[in-house]
């Protein structure tokens, strides 16, 4: 089930969800012509149920990117779909992140990329696991629980605050979650799903990222 759905599923079984392995966008074969911004609300939908926090963020993004909104994820859809035998999360993170380094990371609205306001990586790597082969998500939660296994560096703070994921290190966590993957046997995104039950606070994990904000720190 979706990430807020599971977290949920403990205080309220009667919550609406969408399942976890839900039909996804990025099956093989041609990408459908829906509009991209049904596949974000999909994604926010499937990531956070009805909780407050997750509609309120979808509207603002909503809100602050305007006319902007569709072209920008189509954009981000087409770089990493460049190739259909080979997609590139990669290249789609670094659309919607701005670029391919912190230090030179284009303002929301900035073109060619697609970044916008609002839409952090633990946002759009979820739009970009439905949309792309070979994608996973990175957020707070899976970013500790990774570090903790791995001592991979630059994912947190000592806090365990999120510190800025840059396409690189965007990399660094697919790779590694794809080889540890193989090692066990198993799917990268079962993995991913692994990593991500141990219980928790989804309030907690918000908070750490700092409404959407990260910790500056090494790329």
């Amino acid at each position: 089930m979706g990430r807020a759905a599971r977290a949920a599923g403990r205080r309220s079984p009667d919550r609406p969800y969408l399942p976890r392995r839900c039909p996804r966008y990025r099956a093989s074969g041609p990408r459908p012509d829906a509009p991209a911004t049904d596949l974000l609300a999909a994604s926010f939908i499937w990531g956070w149920g009805t909780a407050g926090y997750g509609p309120r963020r979808l509207r603002d993004i909503r809100v602050a990117a305007g006319d902007r909104l569709e072209p920008s994820l189509q954009n981000a859809w087409d770089a990493a779909g460049k190739d259909p035998a080979s997609p590139d999360p990669i290249a789609g993170y670094a659309c919607l992140y701005g670029g391919y380094d912190y230090q030179d990371r284009a303002a929301p609205g900035q073109e060619p990329w697609s970044r916008l306001h609002g839409f952090g990586p633990a946002f759009f790597t979820k739009f970009l696991y439905l949309s792309t082969l070979g994608a996973l998500i990175l957020d707070n939660r899976l970013a500790n629980a990774v570090h903790k296994l791995s001592q991979l560096p630059n994912q947190v703070t000592e806090e365990g605050r999120s510190l800025t994921w840059t396409p690189y290190r965007y990399a660094v966590y697919l790779h590694w979650m794809t080889q540890t993957a193989r090692a066990a046997g198993v799917a990268p995104d079962l993995l991913e799903l692994t990593l991500f039950q141990p219980p928790g606070s989804l309030d907690e994990e918000t908070t750490r990222q700092t409404n959407g904000r990260y910790v500056s720190g090494p790329t």
